[in-house]
């Protein structure tokens, strides 16, 4: 399964959470973000394998 969160083609995107943290840790700023993903899942390790499927669904950030 491959995360994707930048770029032009994201898997992975934030659809709750905070918008107005301002501290310098980035871990903390996920803290109680809720993501959507529809990733590939690869026959192997490399992003340019075959797509065999897709994981779709829903994951939260709590500590």
């Amino acid at each position: 399964m491959h995360d994707t969160v930048g770029g032009p083609n994201p898997t992975v995107v934030r659809v709750a959470g905070r918008s107005n943290f301002t501290g310098s840790n980035p871990i903390a700023a996920m803290f109680g973000s809720i993501y959507m993903i529809d990733n590939p899942l690869t026959v192997t390790h490399a992003l340019n394998s075959n797509v065999m499927s897709r994981a779709q669904g829903i994951y939260g950030m709590s500590s």
